[in-house]
């Protein structure tokens, strides 16, 4: 299990090493207002993430509270659950597109971010065959999946081997699990709360 020490954003590299691999950024993939695009979940490469957060002053952090302990200072503000997924989003202009098998596709990994209901609509979907593709929308201020296919287009086309090698980057979780916020100490969480930052406040008188 990952502690908090195993989320590093910080990484020590070699002269000579291959920078997309040891530094390549995981976007979060998501429709503009009014866009479908199509996705296919990668959770046979890395397993979803999901933890509890709060949103404060523009921020994004972890809840530090345990199921089965008492509740930590971060719980006196509202906090919400998330879920954040390893996936593929299809480039081409067309979502609906029909690709023949052996078709080569254009395509990027990144992350997908579920809310409760959310995750439970794709569940449904991914329990049917865990390797789908899937239409997701925003329309308004909501998001919504619909079928798209069975057997994911990637798996049909000639970069399989390819698609398998990029995901796997990330498929011990650490980056995924970095998606869910920002991890603050219960003592960061009081300095927060009460002064509205997580840094120490310096004395002015010694200035």
């Amino acid at each position: 299990m990952l502690t908090n020490n195993d989320i590093e954003e910080i990484k020590e590299i070699e002269f000579g090493a291959d920078i997309e691999q040891t530094i390549s950024p995981l976007h979060q993939i998501c429709p503009r207002n009014g866009e479908t695009i199509r996705v296919a979940f990668l959770n046979d490469v890395c397993k979803p993430k999901a933890a509890f957060y709060h949103w404060h002053r523009g921020g994004f952090y972890r809840c530090n509270s345990k199921v089965d302990g008492p509740q930590a200072p971060c719980c006196k503000i509202n906090r919400s659950w998330t879920a954040v997924c390893l996936a593929l989003v299809y480039l081409d202009s067309n979502p609906a597109a029909k690709l023949k098998e052996g078709d080569e596709i254009r395509y990027r990994i990144g992350y997908v971010g579920l809310a409760r209901t959310a995750y439970a609509h794709v569940s449904e979907f991914l329990n049917e065959s865990n390797s789908c593709d899937l239409y997701y929308a925003k329309d308004g201020g909501g998001y919504s999946f619909r079928g798209a296919a069975r057997i994911a287009l990637w798996r049909k086309s000639q970069q399989v081997e390819r698609i398998l090698s990029e995901a796997g980057r990330w498929s011990d979780g650490t980056k995924l699990t970095s998606k869910l916020g920002t991890k603050l100490t219960d003592e960061q969480w009081e300095r927060l709360l009460r002064t509205g930052s997580i840094h120490e406040l310096e004395d002015p008188d010694q200035w």
